[in-house]
């Protein structure tokens, strides 16, 4: 009996120490940006072809060793409709899902949604951490922007209250700043200040899907005749361990728009 005792003990104390030396897993959670004031879709005129949301930088502490970074926003570009609403659907029920971070890991790393970038250079997340919630205007490609600045592409931010003044961060680049969105565009009809670093105006190709990694290409247009593009975007709470490690919060859809490479203004 003596001998079985003291194997008893040996074995608890073993467990305990394993237990104490690895402890419990930590998990972070994050807030999800609030949201969506203009949510527009692959039908939508052009006067509301923009992405509008609010940020939720209200965290809290949510632990010593652990910063919120901010607000990202990622976007994949569809040349077929209904494999883009596919996506949406997926996405929108795992956001449903008791598991926050199962619709973000899908965005990021199952359909390899890619950060949006910006002509200032990569910003990530495109919208920082400030003590104060964020409204946030995108407007991926140029209508007349010459005839009217309401519809020029743009990045724009401002406190989210009654009042504050707009502050333009940007043009939206695609991943990697090298390309507009301007789809239907001369590559010679960039701005002055791109052309200075060397961004052009192209068209999305198939090639893209593996070399820029923001396109999911599909053999067969959604439109055979016009040969549309679809781009999608998300929002998303960004935070990091002390071991860099990334979190993301649940995310929000901020709509579709169509871009037409047929016309110069879309």
């Amino acid at each position: 009996m003596r001998k079985k005792r003291y194997i008893y003990i040996f074995l608890l104390s073993v467990c305990l120490f394993v237990f104490n030396s690895c402890g419990l897993d930590v998990v972070y959670y994050l807030q999800a940006p609030q949201t969506a004031h203009n949510i527009p879709t692959a039908s939508t005129e052009y006067d509301n072809r923009y992405f509008e949301f609010t940020t939720n930088n209200s965290q809290g502490n949510i632990a010593d060793d652990f910063d919120f970074l901010g607000t990202a926003v990622y976007y994949k570009i569809y040349n077929n409709s209904s494999t883009m609403a596919n996506n949406i659907s997926t996405l929108s029920s795992l956001s449903s899902s008791a598991n926050e971070s199962a619709a973000a890991t899908k965005l990021i790393d199952g359909f390899k949604y890619k950060p949006l970038g910006t002509s200032n250079g990569t910003k990530d997340p495109l919208i920082g951490a400030e003590s104060y919630n964020q409204r946030v205007y995108i407007r991926l490609s140029n209508y007349q922007e010459n005839v009217s600045g309401e519809y020029k592409a743009v990045i724009k931010v401002r406190r989210n209250s009654d009042g504050a003044e707009w502050e333009e961060i940007g043009i939206p680049l695609r991943t990697g700043n090298r390309y507009t969105f301007d789809f239907g565009r001369d590559e010679d009809k960039v701005l002055d200040s791109l052309a200075a670093n060397k961004v052009k105006n192209a068209v999305p190709a198939e090639d893209d899907s593996s070399s820029i990694g923001d396109v999911t290409y599909s053999s067969t247009f959604s439109d055979s005749d016009k040969k549309l593009w679809y781009v999608d975007m998300y929002a998303v709470a960004v935070g990091q361990d002390n071991s860099f490690t990334p979190y993301y919060s649940n995310i929000l859809h901020l709509g579709s728009v169509t871009i037409d490479p047929n016309e110069e203004n879309n």
